[in-house]
């Protein structure tokens, strides 16, 4: 039988950023006998090489997290490399120690299939997602490291149980809002079912004045299809 080369991950930097960023330097390491650079990181208050290694890394943003991946697995790290990560049932958990799975194999044990950066706003929130289960889980990590807790909310009561873990939900936009299934999320912490959506917009009035609107544009269209329609005929 052949033998096969066994990638081998070393201390030697053969790329590396100008600059420390919040603490940390990220630099490139070399893989022996002719792998890919792996990404590492050095700690700027000891100057210590640290030995976790990444096939993708960032700097440590303004919140104290870095986005790292290995072997197909993303998710954030702290400062202290703790690590998000989530069970085999897609149950998300708070951050925990990155164990010695990733020392001896190389590999995230329990990381995510994608995770995105924060959004910018008045609460910065982060989509992370795994999709290789029965179904796909989705949750929002926020700048403290914690999953964001949503609430529900119909208009005059706020549930006690907060909920973390959705499906098909959309990042939240510049207003706060995410788009899922069964309503909206609010980045502040609430969700807001479609027909309590729906209730709180005929008591305010509000939904009255859209079908208005969406009568008031029909009829402008219509308007304009005729008009379209009479020029046509005039000129054949």
């Amino acid at each position: 039988m052949p033998e096969f080369e066994r990638y081998q991950s070393t201390d030697t930097i053969c790329d590396e950023n100008e600059n420390f960023v919040n603490g940390f330097k990220l630099v490139r390491t070399e893989v022996k006998p002719h792998g890919s650079p792996e990404f590492a990181y050095i700690k700027e208050e000891t100057g210590e090489l640290l030995p976790y290694r990444f096939d993708i890394a960032t700097d440590f943003n303004q919140y104290g997290l870095a986005m790292v991946g290995k072997d197909g697995d993303v998710t954030w790290v702290d400062k202290e490399f703790k690590m998000l990560k989530h069970d085999d049932m897609s149950v998300f958990k708070k951050m925990q120690p990155i164990d010695v799975n990733l020392l001896e194999t190389g590999r995230i044990n329990g990381g995510f299939l994608r995770v995105q950066n924060f959004t910018k706003g008045k609460v910065p929130l982060s989509r992370v997602y795994e999709g290789r289960s029965s179904y796909g889980t989705v949750a929002f990590l926020n700048s403290t490291g914690t999953l964001q807790k949503f609430f529900k909310y119909n208009g005059k009561d706020v549930s006690s149980l907060g909920s973390t873990e959705f499906t098909h939900c959309s990042e939240f936009d510049e207003n706060g809002i995410a788009i899922m299934d069964r309503g909206v999320l609010l980045a502040d912490g609430f969700e807001i079912s479609n027909a309590s959506i729906i209730n709180i917009l005929k008591e305010k009035g509000t939904l009255l004045e859209i079908q208005e609107e969406a009568l008031h544009r029909q009829k402008e269209q219509e308007e304009k299809s005729k008009e379209i329609t009479q020029s046509i005929a005039k000129n054949l």
